[in-house]
């Protein structure tokens, strides 16, 4: 629905879908782009609160993410940002939401930054990413998230970057995204005769008294034909 019916410009699904839907989903409030963050900035924190409702957990970025806000205005100064943090993790312990830390991962190793970049500003029309400074999104490790986060405090930082993460991980159910077997088209009378001309064809390369080792690799491949549709090998 999101690529078909609500696509504007990027994949869309309205809230209203989203609620009706929602059945074995898990949402989160998502980067500075999101309602919930927008308005642990701008608004109070009651209403904070009542936008927090809607989501089941929290996220909260390394303070390189928001820091285009600084540069627009829009927030005053970095020890600000941490200050939304903090209130983001306050409401996320009152309402009984869990709150966690994602690093926004873009790209691998720092060194890979200049390729984003260079995609970024290639993008044909308007980005809004052209004109603030590019944040740091490469992969950080377990420790990397810690010191980010340390201004929360150890336990708490250890929380929102490893506890809250790995549960949520625990709590995923696993779907299979692919089938594991091969959809080859069943033609009737297909198995007997690629059976018949194995067979055939091992008697002319081996005798009609065949050695036992290729009669068992006929009979394996043959079972793999009957399960799989898979045309057997010699």
């Amino acid at each position: 629905m999101s690529h078909t019916e609500y696509f504007k410009r990027v994949p869309c699904i309205p809230k209203s879908k989203l609620t009706e839907m929602r059945e074995g989903l898990l949402v989160i409030s998502g980067c500075e782009k999101g309602e919930f963050f927008e308005a642990v900035l701008n608004k109070t924190v009651e209403e904070a609160e009542e936008v927090a409702g809607f989501y089941d957990i929290l996220e909260i970025q390394p303070l390189t993410m928001y820091m285009h806000l600084v540069d627009k205005g829009l927030v005053g100064s970095a020890e600000a940002v941490k200050t939304a943090i903090r209130k983001v993790v306050e409401i996320g312990f009152k309402l009984g939401k869990p709150v966690i830390a994602t690093g926004n991962v873009h790209y691998l190793e720092p060194r890979d930054k200049i390729f984003r970049d260079i995609t970024i500003h290639g993008i044909t029309g308007f980005s809004p990413l052209k004109d603030i400074r590019k944040p740091d999104a490469h992969f950080r490790t377990t420790e990397e998230m810690l010191e980010e986060f340390e201004f929360l405090g150890k336990d708490k930082a250890y929380e929102v970057v490893v506890t809250n993460t790995a549960n949520l991980a625990d709590s995923f159910e696993e779907l299979e995204l692919f089938p594991d077997k091969l959809f080859t088209p069943i033609i009737d009378g297909a198995d007997d005769e690629i059976r018949s001309t194995c067979y055939n064809t091992a008697r002319s390369m081996y005798g009609e008294d065949l050695p036992e080792v290729v009669v068992k690799r006929l009979e394996k491949n043959s079972n793999r034909l009957s399960n799989t549709g898979s045309r057997p090998t010699i």
